[in-house]
């Protein structure tokens, strides 16, 4: 499995999951005597990191009790998404999912369009990769990266405040990345984007500060990794992705990302999910074989979930 659809399970899992007690509701809709084998299953189904849901007698009741749950998008919207994101998955993992013809895209859209903007995006990436896949069909359909969990000036304005706590020593640290070369225009350069008012690259000189960012963006032991870090994402978003600087260092630094102070982790982390998200093409770290390799390393950009109706 390619990462892009391990990212897709995995952020369905975790809407599934943020959706309270919605398995417990689900579960009173069956008749008492099925009960303790339905909740059964559904624990077994939010266990996988997949959501993979068993092929059978009782994995075929649970899925009609998810059609149900479905439908309860005005009396009952978290369950509505519970049952909406197994589905979904199931879809991916057995091809049987939504098995109704009347419960398909154009039915469900405008409950999927007025959820949370963090579950709407998980839902409708999830729609729009099974469609490229040719697993699901639709005359129209909606492009997830115009509808991301936070819009880009958002997230810019969040990351810039991290690049601009970097001190002068950290700059100056960061401007002699390059064994000193060019050290002063490094610097310069380096001062002029921190003071812009989205830290954006100057266009015009390629190399300067790039260089050096770059390269401290490789060394999370550097004195400022993280501001330069924010400075690649703020770009990459300004970009709309077309120098990826980010991708490549999520294949091989995601649990340094991962592990940074609370402060510093989620903006950088909701960055590089907004770049997943809102890429042009696939975002694609784990690429030109590497992620054979690595499958069990790989790991998944996290979810933060906003919960509710927008």
């Amino acid at each position: 499995m390619e990462w892009l659809h391990r990212q897709v399970l995995h952020d369905l899992r975790c809407v599934a999951l943020a959706c309270g007690n919605s398995k417990d509701r689900l579960v009173g809709l069956i008749t008492p005597p099925d009960r303790p084998e339905v909740e059964e299953i559904l624990l077994s189904v939010l266990d996988d990191r997949h959501l993979d849901c068993p092929v059978g007698d009782m994995g075929d009741t649970v899925r009609k009790l998810l059609q149900i749950g479905a439908w309860q998008q005005f009396d009952d919207p978290d369950l509505a998404t519970f049952s909406i994101a197994i589905l979904l998955a199931d879809v991916w993992n057995t091809g049987i999912g939504f098995g109704s013809p009347d419960q398909d895209w154009p039915d469900l859209s405008s409950f999927i369009m007025n959820i949370s903007s963090a579950r709407r995006a998980v839902l409708l990436r999830a729609y729009f990769e099974l469609h490229q896949m040719g697993r699901y069909q639709a005359d129209s359909f909606l492009n997830p990266r115009q509808f991301p969990t936070e819009n880009a000036d958002s997230i810019i304005t969040t990351l810039c405040r991290l690049a601009r706590n970097m001190s002068e020593d950290d700059l100056t640290i960061i401007a002699q990345a390059d064994y000193g070369y060019d050290f002063e225009k490094h610097l310069a350069t380096l001062r002029d984007v921190i003071n812009q008012p989205d830290c954006r690259f100057p266009k015009d000189m390629c190399c300067y500060p790039t260089d050096v960012v770059e390269l401290v963006g490789f060394a999370p032991e550097k004195a400022g990794f993280v501001g330069c870090t924010a400075l690649l994402i703020i770009n990459d978003i300004i970009s709309s992705g077309h120098h990826d600087y980010m991708s490549f260092r999520w294949e091989n630094e995601p649990d340094v990302y991962c592990s940074l102070p609370a402060p510093l982790r989620e903006p950088i982390l909701r960055g590089i999910r907004h770049l997943y998200e809102t890429a042009i093409d696939r975002w694609g770290p784990y690429t030109f074989g590497t992620y054979k390799k690595r499958d069990k390393q790989a790991i998944c950009i996290p979810y933060f979930d906003s919960g509710g109706t927008a």
